[in-house]
């Protein structure tokens, strides 16, 4: 991974480290298959609900890594049903496979259906693929990866440990080129903590089960064995260090870093701008997102406007258009 990428990253991590009772393990990568590398990554969470109630979860990412080189760079192309085309299977701490509760859940949650992606060269995409909301239990933490073949349940305060693991699967469609990744991958297990005793009293994470685990105000990832903790909010000198970047890199960045949603405009194309960004001193996080927005307004004529905490207009002001 280069520093950018690995910047990019503690940056994405230490912003998502702030949720409340919430606490992420990571699991190691996939071997690679045709350029990609595939990981689990389970977020325990307590959403609140109604009445102050808190709902415990475990909430299942997936992430995957484009890993062609750069000589011959490859742009990957999936279409992936997360229900479908994953196998998943829970283990217990002695191996055992534990079997799905076939009783209802909580389904408030829209089913995603199929995700149709596109994966760069060199480059990391990290997407939910659990349903949650809801409606799920407080006695019990919830595990839901289908609609159709129902959940996993574990007892709150029970302190134990499981695994979760997975198949990939694609199957080859005639006449897509190489760019569309086919094949079959074999996920590695990420850990799913169930929290100890004390969690009855307010879902968070006081007690772990026995074993290394991670602190829920830290995020071990990727191959760099660095740390991004939630208190980050100095960027290192040379973190960012694009040249003529492609403004929807750029805006993808942006959203990476601020965890906000970009209101795109319709019926208008991206500008062909150019974007050369390279950070010369630390910066606060805060100033660092001032000197992204500077540069595309200046260099792309992409304005962005704060519509609130949550949302960020984009409108064009290119003058290649006019």
């Amino acid at each position: 991974m280069n520093n950018t990428a690995a910047c990019l990253l503690s940056l994405t991590l230490a912003f998502l480290s702030k949720a409340p009772a919430a606490q992420e393990t990571v699991g190691e990568w996939s071997a690679e298959h045709q350029w990609l590398k595939a990981r689990f990554i389970a977020r325990y969470e307590a959403t609140p609900g109604p009445n102050g109630a808190l709902y415990p979860q475990f909430l299942i990412y997936l992430e995957l890594r484009n890993t062609s080189p750069a000589m011959g760079t490859v742009t990957l192309n999936l279409d992936l049903d997360p229900a479908a085309n994953i196998t998943y299977k829970v283990t217990d701490e002695a191996g055992r496979e534990v079997e799905r509760d076939r009783g209802p859940g909580g389904r408030s949650t829209i089913v995603v259906g199929t995700y149709h992606l596109l994966l760069p060269q060199d480059s990391n995409l990290r997407f939910p693929i659990s349903l949650n909301g809801g409606g799920v239990f407080q006695d019990r933490v919830q595990l839901d990866l289908s609609f159709r073949q129902g959940p996993w349940f574990f007892d709150l305060g029970a302190g134990q440990q499981f695994k979760l693991s997975g198949t990939l699967r694609i199957p080859q469609v005639r006449g897509r080129n190489i760019r569309w990744w086919q094949g079959e991958i074999e996920i590695p297990p990420v850990k799913l903590n169930v929290p100890g005793p004390s969690a009855k009293k307010d879902g968070t994470l006081k007690e772990f089960p026995e074993g290394p685990n991670q602190p829920a105000t830290q995020h071990r990832h990727g191959d760099t064995g660095t740390v991004a903790a939630s208190g980050t909010d100095v960027v290192p000198r040379g973190c960012l260090d694009f040249v003529n970047a492609e403004i929807p890199q750029v805006l993808d960045l942006y959203r990476s870093i601020t965890g906000k949603e970009l209101d795109m405009p319709r019926n208008a194309g991206i500008p062909r701008g150019r974007i050369t960004l390279q950070q010369r001193a630390p910066l606060p996080r805060s100033e660092l997102v001032k000197l992204i927005e500077t540069a595309l307004r200046e260099q792309g004529g992409v304005v962005l406007r704060h519509l609130d905490d949550k949302r960020v207009a984009v409108s064009y002001d290119d003058p290649a258009r006019k």
